[in-house]
């Protein structure tokens, strides 16, 4: 039973990986929303009537591509988060399955 309880633990940990990485992921997600909010709101002050918005909209662009910058890399992150999610999740699943597998195995024997 010892093998079975290094699998144990192994899918315990497998587990605490995967809800670590599921969290990041979440925080990853509300910062890129946070982002695109701001890159809208600063694109959106750029975006102003043509006579009164020039000059505005010339000091703004900087702060808009900047702005835009940011939320496609925030986004970029929650692609990079989510794929270590997804790779976590699954070795957690095959974790928790070779433990219960070695059970299995101890129950017949």
């Amino acid at each position: 039973m010892a093998a079975c309880d290094a699998l144990r633990d192994e899918a315990r940990d497998a587990r605490r990986d995967a809800e670590q990485a599921a969290t990041e992921t979440k925080d990853d997600l509300q910062e890129a929303r946070a982002d695109t909010g701001k890159a809208l709101a600063l694109c959106a002050t750029t975006a102003g009537g043509f006579a009164a918005g020039l000059a505005a909209g010339l000091a703004t662009t900087p702060a808009c591509v900047g702005g835009i910058w940011e939320a496609a890399t925030s986004w970029c992150d929650v692609r990079d988060s989510g794929k270590e999610a997804v790779d976590a999740t699954t070795a957690a699943a095959e974790a928790q399955q070779a433990y219960l597998a070695c059970l299995n195995d101890h129950k017949r024997n």
